[in-house]
């Protein structure tokens, strides 16, 4: 069973029109994480929206519902501390970023992020547009910095390549370059589809944007090792 997790700000609609395109098909539980302000207007606005979520989650048929409450003047660190002792736990999990504060957003989406790390546990991220006519499914997998070898691999798919062009252009062999796209199509920097007797591999657009900031990185970092400082070279 799915475990449903929703960031609360002072308007209920959000959450309701996003349940609502999700359904509560599957669904075991459902957290609501909201920043507790400090000023009353604000307070009153978000409890409004709870009372009001809860209201169409009972009356939907949903009881098991958890209301986890941030402090407004909590770290990053500390939220995620708290969170993560009320909602750890279970084996699925759906991260709806509906609405709420920017802390308690990029707090749930970190959370998703360390959850898709362990073995067994399922999680998925959406984000939604501004108007709710639209969601994506955030990627919730950071790759590993490649190795220099990686990096020429992923320079020579440029807009697309073969397994046989690409130990040409490297000078290895197909195996070489077969384990290493293996290993790159698992970090999902790249695409790799047979067609006949050929495999056609292409980046991927997070392939394209590590490509992207790796080669700046060193492009900077070569720029810094020989730029002359009192005489002497930077190493």
């Amino acid at each position: 069973m799915t475990v449903l997790i929703f960031n609360v700000g002072f308007t209920a609609e959000y959450v309701i029109r996003a349940i609502s395109r999700r359904s509560i098909a599957g669904v075991n539980k459902i957290f609501l994480v909201a920043m507790e302000s400090k000023d009353e207007y604000s307070q009153k606005r978000s409890s409004e929206a709870i009372g009001s979520i809860l209201d169409f989650l009972r009356i939907a048929g949903v009881t098991d519902v958890d209301v986890v409450k941030v402090n407004v003047d909590w770290s990053f660190d500390a939220i995620l501390e708290y969170v993560s002792e009320k909602i750890g736990g279970y084996d699925d999990y759906e991260f709806h970023l509906v609405g709420g504060t920017r802390m308690t957003l990029l707090a749930l989406y970190y959370l998703a992020l360390l959850l898709s790390a362990m073995p067994g546990v399922k999680v998925k991220a959406i984000a939604y547009d501004e108007a709710m006519t639209s969601s994506k499914e955030l990627p919730l997998r950071v790759p590993s910095v490649p190795t220099k070898e990686k990096l020429d691999v992923l320079e020579a798919i440029g807009a697309g390549a073969t397994v046989t062009g690409l130990a040409k252009a490297l000078n290895k062999s197909p195996s070489t370059v077969s384990l290493q796209l293996t290993s790159l199509k698992e970090e999902g920097l790249i695409t790799a589809e047979r067609e006949g007797r050929k495999k056609d591999v292409e980046l991927t657009p997070l392939g394209r944007a590590v490509l992207n900031l790796m080669k700046k990185a060193m492009k900077e970092k070569v720029g810094s090792a020989t730029s002359p400082q009192g005489g002497s070279t930077r190493v």
